[in-house]
């Protein structure tokens, strides 16, 4: 995390690193709750959440890493950073892209229409978190 600490960094340093920016903030959160008091714990909580949306908006994120960023949202929410909010916008830019390619996948099954439709689900709440 300390190279995202400064001014210039290199939209390649962020490429394939969503999972570990997440586990960053996951762990700030556990840190600000159980170890460090609340400032230290918000600021290193805060930069992985501008490292996730750095990340989301120069870089090509994998399908895997997408889905897992949509799982841990929620969590996102609990806090009121700024950052937040465009996070949110970043993820509805790239839902419908990924809509689009479980829509031209060839195969038919079960799990391509749950996640299609799970993909519903979440574009319509993060439109009305948006709209809030």
């Amino acid at each position: 995390m300390t190279p995202t600490f400064t001014k210039y960094v290199p939209p390649t340093f962020f490429q394939g690193k969503l999972e570990t920016f997440l586990t960053c903030r996951a762990l700030a959160e556990h840190l600000k709750e159980n170890i460090f008091d609340e400032a230290v714990g918000r600021f290193f909580e805060e930069a992985a959440l501008n490292a996730v949306y750095k990340t989301m908006v120069s870089t090509q994120i994998l399908l895997l890493d997408f889905l897992l960023l949509l799982n841990d949202l929620p969590n996102f929410f609990k806090s009121d950073y700024p950052i937040v909010k465009n996070i949110v916008k970043a993820c509805l830019s790239i839902i419908p892209k990924v809509k689009d390619y479980i829509r031209n996948l060839k195969e038919l099954d079960y799990f391509k229409y749950q996640n299609y439709y799970n993909l519903e689900i979440i574009e319509r709440l993060l439109k009305n978190f948006d709209n809030a």
